[in-house]
């Protein structure tokens, strides 16, 4: 239905329209259909969920729901959930004029009305006056209608003058612009796939890699702590990413954002390769791009897992506890065709599997051999998941007894930076439904 509407005109044409939703997904049905321009739309609502029913389970379901769409298409509709009209109104306003007693006073006003307008992330935010966005603006030598993506779900504008009263609100300082612009490209980058990644029932919090130059000149901390807290540039700008997503985008939990745990990554996840204590090349560098080039990657992540290991004479007691923790998230996602992982080794274990001979390609390949799961659990698995891409290997994995099949398709999908300081522990992102998505940073 919803491809038909893309070309078609339903409403104008007088077709009869009508979808079918499971319980708790309400509000985004409300969402899509204003979205799509038919705030008309009625739907019938099923008991959650779908995925995972045998075909006469789900076959129950859709007979339970063929009388509800009869009379919905068959009679004048309402789809009972029009937009909050103070968010509508509020939308429109291009200033909000707020006064008090007291700075202290104001800022909480401001905060209590912009959280109330699902303008916030929930926490204080900097007011983005028009000196402070003209300021944040000086980052960038984009004019400030330039648009720079189309955000999902609401297809917003993200033009540079809105990411920039975002980055003021965020706390960003102008010079972190350029990385801002960066990200949200590669958000609207087709791979890293938004239109599930940004309000899909799996809590994913993009994450913002800066590989480059620029890491060390905004002073993004690729060392100890890395994921946070501490450093202003690494929790602004994926604050910053988020409130985008929010303001820009029109991403709420709950109306659209349907991630059913949420994660702390959501408020901010911004992080820098430790290339000075790389033994091997960059990400951005395996990627073709030159030493002296600065660039984003964004990682549509899903799971954030660490191991940890001391010592060692082999590869395998280094990078075994990592396979074994990658495979304890080895949910229906870790077997989607196109899912990647993003290893995050500490400076102490890339060096120690330098010096035992080991480049990254020997690295990724040890992962994927070692990440391995018995084929009955792998064609188990793949029933529970609903799928919109063709996963080549279904037909083709053995059935044999005692055979198993790889969480990645393909070495390919592993990628290995480094990142954090001395010590034992080290990371990993696991991705589902979208890939990383890299551009290069311009003045």
């Amino acid at each position: 239905m919803w491809s038909i509407h893309d070309c078609y005109d339903l409403e104008a044409l007088n077709i009869p329209t009508a979808a079918v939703v499971c319980t708790g997904f309400e509000p985004i049905a409300v969402s899509e259909s204003q979205r799509l321009g038919m705030p008309a739309l009625g739907w019938a609502v099923v008991p959650y969920p779908l995925a995972g029913l045998a075909p006469a389970e789900r076959e129950v379901k859709a007979q339970a729901a063929y009388p509800a769409l009869v009379n919905l298409i068959s009679q004048e509709r309402s789809n009972g959930g029009a937009p909050r009209a103070a968010h509508d109104a509020a939308a429109q306003q291009k200033t909000i004029r707020l006064a008090g007693d007291s700075v202290n006073e104001v800022l909480e006003r401001l905060s209590a009305t912009l959280n109330k307008l699902r303008w916030s992330d929930g926490l204080p935010l900097v007011p983005p006056t028009r000196e402070a966005v003209d300021e944040m603006l000086r980052g960038t030598s984009l004019p400030p209608q330039h648009v720079v993506a189309r955000l999902y779900p609401n297809e917003g504008k993200a033009t540079v003058e809105k990411i920039a009263i975002n980055a003021v609100m965020a706390g960003c300082r102008p010079d972190y612009m350029p990385v801002l612009i960066a990200a949200v490209k590669g958000i609207a980058t087709p791979c890293f796939n938004q239109e599930q990644t940004l309000v899909s029932t799996g809590s994913f919090f993009p994450t913002v890699l800066v590989n480059g130059p620029i890491a060390g000149k905004l002073d993004i901390n690729s060392g100890r702590g890395l994921f946070g807290p501490g450093w202003r540039a690494n929790a602004a700008i994926g604050r910053a990413i988020r409130l985008i997503i929010i303001n820009i985008g029109g991403s709420w939990p709950d109306i659209n954002d349907m991630g059913v745990m949420g994660h702390p990554g959501k408020y901010t996840c911004c992080i820098a390769e430790n290339e000075r204590a790389s033994p091997w090349p960059s990400l951005a560098q395996e990627l073709g791009y030159a030493k002296e080039a600065s660039t984003v990657t964004m990682v549509p992540g899903l799971f954030l897992g660490y191991f940890s290991t001391v010592g060692g004479s082999k590869p395998e007691d280094v990078l075994q506890p990592l396979c074994e923790q990658l495979c304890s998230a080895g949910t229906t996602s870790a077997f989607a065709s196109w899912t990647e992982t993003l290893v995050v080794l500490n400076p102490v274990h890339a060096q120690m599997l330098k010096d035992m001979g080991m480049t990254k390609e020997e690295i990724r390949r040890y992962v994927y051999e070692n990440t391995r799961f018995p084929t009955e659990t792998y064609h188990r698995m793949k029933r529970l998941i609903v799928e919109e891409r063709p996963d080549d290997r279904a037909n083709t994995i053995s059935t044999w007894p005692g055979s198993t099949v790889s969480m990645h398709a393909s070495p390919d999908q592993i990628r290995v930076i480094v990142g954090g300081a001395e010590g034992t522990q080290g990371a990993f992102i696991r991705m589902f439904l979208g890939l990383m998505a890299t551009h290069e940073i311009q003045a």
